[in-house]
């Protein structure tokens, strides 16, 4: 049977896992790099700085 359209899919299958421990899920906190930017899970988008041209020091 289907459910009604006014309620929204909660996406169970989604849930964590109780065997798996939090250690496991800690790369999930850390931000995905796309297109020049850092994309974090709580929504914020920061542009990668451009890297510094590396200079041998003088001998």
């Amino acid at each position: 049977m289907l459910k009604s359209v006014d309620e929204p899919y909660k996406c169970p299958e989604l849930k964590r896992n109780p065997g798996i421990p939090d250690s496991r899920f800690r790369a999930f906190e850390l931000p995905s790099r796309a297109d020049g930017r850092l994309y974090y899970p709580d929504g914020r988008v920061e542009q990668i700085p451009a890297p510094h041209s590396f200079q041998q020091p003088a001998t």
